[in-house]
């Protein structure tokens, strides 16, 4: 049975690779972005990451674990539900985020390039492709209702597969990278 609804969700990603790679381009677009112009939302971002760091600060590895998933998960699984409103908010989640990554790794130039990919490759590997695929979901889901003329009967296919994405392909690399995000944190304090 779980095999089953694996290759469904697998079947379903090949069915939305095109916005897959939309949304992985505007990403990287954005993030591009974020470094070259880093101060465009800099003080939005700063008071974000003050914030987070704020929250966290003194937290144990399991308080800090659940905090980084939830935070990830509920921020994938909106870009998801969002996505009903045309498309709309998942790319604008997909380009707030990948500017918000440009501008860390702008502002973290000084840790030197193998110190940035210290810090975010071995967890980005697992959650901006989460991130990527819940959004694509979520694009696919509104300009889905924009666009089909059956979209009771279509919805509700696209809406039951990307659940299923979401719970078997997301929320997995999502709980690997915040494991891997909480170990290096604790590492690198």
């Amino acid at each position: 049975m779980i095999i089953k609804l694996y290759k469904q969700a697998w079947n379903f990603l090949r069915e939305i690779k095109k916005y897959i790679y939309f949304i992985a381009i505007l990403f990287l677009v954005s993030g591009v972005l974020g470094i070259a112009y880093p101060l465009l939302f800099a003080d939005i971002i700063q008071k974000l990451i003050e914030d987070v760091v704020s929250k966290t600060e003194g937290m144990g590895f399991l308080s800090l674990f659940w905090f980084i998933f939830q935070n990830n998960s509920s921020t994938a699984f909106i870009g998801v539900l969002l996505g009903i409103l045309v498309g709309i908010a998942p790319v604008l989640l997909c380009f707030f985020n990948g500017y918000v990554l440009g501008f860390v790794l702008n502002k973290s130039s000084s840790l030197g390039f193998f110190g940035i990919l210290a810090r975010i490759v071995p967890h980005g590997v697992f959650e901006l492709p989460a991130l990527v695929i819940s959004l694509a979901l979520g694009l696919k889901l509104g300009l889905y209702l924009f666009m089909k003329k059956d979209k009771k009967k279509g919805f509700l296919y696209v809406a039951e597969k990307s659940l299923k994405v979401f719970l078997l392909v997301v929320l997995p690399l999502l709980l690997v990278a915040a494991f891997i995000e909480t170990c290096l944190m604790f590492l690198f304090r």
